[in-house]
């Protein structure tokens, strides 16, 4: 008898619907913006509406796809935001060449309201609405819909847009790209992400066919990997909602679901692993070390934005360290800063950069090792703690007082990063809330043990690259110079005086000589004894933000002919080199969890402070303003650092087409005149702060004086407040007209 041996039939089970993730907020403690309405359509695809008044009759639209290039196959480099320009190149309802023309008619423009960007999670599309009535929104979410289910990819289009990309990976060719492609390879070469930087390859640009861009788009852009965001000044959250229902409820899966690509694994490692990366046209050399561990996302709960809480104060605290040491005569580094970040659900990158001069590099990086030795061995003082926790709940509570003018455009990028984060869009007074308390309990010893959690893996990387040349093995060097670094002992941290603020008193109150009300524009117009004149405009544009603005004397015009550049190092110098009583380090102590500061430029025909306070602070801002221009610092710790500011620009200038049009070009279009365009750089490192002293002071002693004020402000209140600062200053001479400068 013959046996026929068969399989079996099995029943196929119907294929799985991939789930939407949930919100953050539905798997937290802590709750979302009540003003917020979250949803989700039955295709998956998720949503989030809010009502914001600011700007009046404008309404930002976000897309958020949950995929960028590290989705990719490896045949697929760079088609992930290749598709992000092919959204803008023909769909279904906006042919080849029309949407950019409709955009217009809607009055918008293409790159300030409506743009995209693509990175290794994700890709996010932009819409700033002009209008807010429904017909507007509607027509956005219709682009979004087309976007998301919609497009045409075209043989033509898409080879039309090949050179627009290859362009573009042209442009970012530049030491700070190249650098950071080493530093990927170098740091993260055992994961996907270097193999996946969004750009892409030539070759793929070049070639890809059609069938791959429409696998890309086809398998990632899926409701259920989609958030649609509306914020703005519409009329009603729930006619928004069935816009989203009508414009991308309808779409569907058009290919089944690929599992999420392994990103790899990081290198494990102890001790030292340096890296070198030479780019001989860069200004400056930077250094580095860095931590890089495994680190997979949390959610995103009280306890671990209470737990993150020491973490952000003892970096504040450490940078606030390496700004101060940056300042001082011996400093062997420009600048410095410390940073930790958790990134893609996959790492945690706790690292400490430093810019130097090239023949400074190693001592560059025995100080950065040192100083962050001394932070983890000796940890933080309470006068620092005091200072960075002041700024931290002063930063909270103006975001309280400010909550209410919030722009609806910052507000869309938010929640959208909030949300591709996987952290909860919570307000301002809640935040205030949880963090505040807390922010009154925290030792130095909390700070310090955070630090060192972050900080603690046995590996780390060492990397010097830019301009520094490091003969023989530059590995075995930066290696020797670390460990060699590592060798010596560090003391604990100086503490600090606190000082109290020295300028309150500058003489009688100024009278008012003259009182003027502008009713068509609501400014009013005031006039001190002393000349001084003071614009005032009261708005509701910003709730508890006053800006300020004070011009003074001649401006840039007077520049000596025998002194070029005095003008650039005057608007370096002068509101570093702090006041007479207080340095600039001394001013962000006493300053601490206060709103109040002002720039310094000089414009052609006036000097130039500008600043912003709130209610609250408005006469310490004044208080300022009147101690600047009659007790300015002029300290030689600025000269230092704009020195070297200085040195690494014109560095800059000799690689870039910058150099000749900020130097050459400049001063030839303006037929040689001295005032005109930066000067050679031995004219500029000959410039100095007594010449700078001797240029400003009989300005600032009597030149004219107009300082403007706009902004959440009490009347009365503003006016007294300058009346006992800039009002009470010595006679202003008027304003001379200077045809023989002109």
């Amino acid at each position: 008898m013959l046996v026929l041996l068969t399989t079996p039939a099995v029943a196929k089970k119907p294929e799985t619907k991939p789930a939407a993730p949930p919100f953050p907020h539905e798997k937290s403690d802590l709750k979302p913006d009540p003003a917020t309405k979250f949803g989700k359509l039955p295709n998956g695809l998720r949503y989030v509406i809010l009502q914001n008044r600011e700007p009046r009759g404008r309404v930002s639209l976000r897309l958020l796809i949950d995929a960028g290039s590290l989705h990719e196959n490896d045949d697929q480099r760079g088609l992930a935001h290749f598709l992000e320009h092919m959204a803008f190149n023909g769909s279904k309802h906006y042919p080849p060449g029309t949407l950019i023309n409709f955009f217009q008619r809607m009055g918008m423009s293409f790159g300030g309201d409506t743009n995209a960007s693509t990175g290794f999670d994700r890709t996010t599309y932009m819409l700033e609405l002009a209008h807010s009535d429904d017909t507007t929104i509607a027509e956005g979410l219709r682009v979004f819909s087309d976007y998301a289910g919609g497009l045409l990819l075209t043989e033509e289009e898409i080879n039309r847009e090949r050179e627009v990309i290859l362009s573009e990976k042209r442009a970012r060719d530049s030491v700070g790209y190249r650098t950071f492609v080493a530093q990927f390879e170098a740091m993260l070469g055992t994961t996907r992400f270097p193999q996946r930087l969004p750009i892409g390859t030539p070759e793929i640009i070049t070639a890809a066919p059609r069938e791959q861009f429409k696998d890309f788009w086809n398998t990632w852009y899926r409701p259920e990997r989609m958030v649609a965001v509306v914020v703005g000044d519409f009329a009603d959250t729930g006619a928004v909602e069935k816009m989203i229902k009508d414009s991308l409820g309808d779409l569907t899966a058009r290919a089944p679901a690929r599992p999420v690509p392994s990103l790899g694994e990081l290198a494990n490692f102890e001790g030292v692993r340096a890296i070198f990366h030479p780019e001989p046209e860069a200004p400056a050399t930077s250094i580095s070390i860095s931590r890089i561990t495994p680190h997979q996302r949390e959610p995103d709960t009280a306890a671990r934005r209470l737990q993150r809480l020491p973490r952000s104060l003892a970096i504040s605290m450490l940078n606030r360290r390496l700004s101060i040491l940056a300042k001082k005569e011996d400093a062997p580094f420009v600048s410095a800063g410390v940073s930790v970040a958790e990134q893609y659900d996959f790492l945690r990158d706790a690292s400490f950069s430093l810019t130097a001069k090239p023949e400074q590099w190693s001592a560059a990086l025995a100080a950065g090792e040192q100083e962050l030795r001394r932070a983890l061995e000796h940890g933080f003082t309470r006068a620092e703690l005091t200072e960075a926790a002041a700024n931290m709940v002063n930063s909270l509570e103006q975001a309280v007082k400010t909550a209410s003018t919030r722009r609806s455009q910052n507000l869309a990028d938010q929640i959208t990063g909030s949300i591709a984060g996987d952290n909860v869009f919570t307000t301002p007074a809640d935040n205030l809330a949880l963090l505040k308390p807390a922010l009154e309990s925290i030792t130095p010893e909390d700070c310090v043990r955070a630090l060192r959690e972050n900080f603690s893996a046995p590996g780390r990387f060492v990397m010097v690259s830019g301009n520094a040349k490091i003969e023989g093995d530059p590995s075995a060097a930066i290696t020797a110079a670390y460990e060699q670094a590592r060798r010596v002992a560090v003391a604990p941290p100086e503490g600090n005086e606190q000082d109290t603020w020295a300028y309150t008193h500058f003489g009688a109150p100024g009278e008012i000589t003259k009182r003027e009300h502008i009713a068509d524009l609501d400014i009013h117009l005031i006039t001190f004894a002393n000349g001084v004149r003071l614009n005032l405009k009261k708005t509701d544009f910003e709730a508890g933000r006053i800006s300020l603005g004070a011009r003074i004397g001649h401006g840039s015009i007077t520049e000596p002919p025998d002194q070029r550049g005095l003008a650039a190092l005057a608007g370096g110098t002068f509101a570093a080199g702090g006041l007479g009583k207080h340095s600039a380090d001394d001013l962000r102590r006493i300053l601490a969890g206060r709103n109040a500061g002002w720039s310094f430029a000089p414009d052609a025909d006036a000097f130039r402070f500008g600043g912003a306070t709130t209610p609250e602070d408005l006469q310490l801002q004044f208080q300022l303003l009147g101690a600047m221009l009659t007790d300015p610092g002029y300290r030689e710790e600025s000269l230092r650092v704009a020195r070297k500011g200085i040195e690494q620009l014109y560095l800059s200038f000799r690689h870039t087409v910058n150099g000749p049009l900020a130097t050459e070009i400049a001063n030839l279009l303006a037929s040689g005149d001295h005032r005109f365009g930066m000067p050679p750089q031995h004219e500029m490192m000959a410039r100095n702060l007594d010449e700078v002293k001797a240029w400003l002071t009989p300005q600032f002693a009597d030149g004219a004086l107009e300082v403007a004020v706009v902004g959440d402000l009490d009347l009365d209140a503003t006016i007294a407040a300058a009346a006992e600062t800039v009002g009470a200053l010595p006679p202003r001479a008027p304003k001379p007209e200077l045809p023989e400068l002109k």
